[in-house]
């Protein structure tokens, strides 16, 4: 296996025991920003220790190959953390997303009690006009049902660390040609 899917494989695999230890010691919640930053350095440390490596090894290359050479381990671990990440929400830490449902419908009840509010959204959407608060509340809950499922999570990681990744992998090449390796 090259050495940049291994630092992809490597970075994913401390990310989510990281997780775990979290989740099993007790410190884990409902809190996850940490987590992203963690997840965003490690995504970094992937690309940039994956070029690192090839470009330490001194071979020719051009930018687009020092582009294709960061990334692979970045898409390696954007990847691997999401499948981390759906396989935590869905099976390990299933309570999260219950929580989290419980406090957004705490959100909604508290906005369908107050009569202007309700007024509010009648006016705004033609469609919800005659619903009583019993339909609004059934109507407002779906968004965050399909929200707060591993699925979307997992999709939804995927697709900003593949964008994360992308731009690391342009600017730590651009980074490493003129300033670090100087070719």
């Amino acid at each position: 296996m090259k050495s940049g899917l291994l630092i992809g494989l490597f970075a994913s695999l401390l990310w989510f025991c990281t997780k775990l230890i979290f989740f099993w010691s007790g410190w884990s919640s409902d809190s996850v920003n940490g987590f992203v930053f963690l997840n965003m350095f490690l995504a970094t440390f992937a690309v940039a220790f994956g070029l690192y490596l090839v470009k330490k090894k001194g071979d020719e290359s051009n930018v687009m190959t020092d582009i294709k050479n960061a990334m692979a381990p970045g898409v390696a671990y954007a990847v691997l953390t999401s499948i981390f990440i759906y396989l935590y929400y869905g099976k390990i830490d299933t309570e999260y997303n219950k929580r989290q449902l419980i406090k957004t419908y705490a959100q909604i009840n508290k906005v369908l009690s107050d009569s202007v509010q309700v007024k509010k959204i009648k006016t705004e959407n033609a469609k919800l006009r005659n619903y009583s608060k019993k339909q609004l509340f059934n109507e407002m809950k779906k968004s965050p049902e399909m929200f707060f499922s591993a699925q979307f999570t997992m999709t939804l990681t995927l697709l900003a660390l593949m964008i994360y990744v992308t731009l690391n992998s342009l600017i730590i090449s651009v980074v490493y040609r003129k300033l670090i390796f100087r070719t």
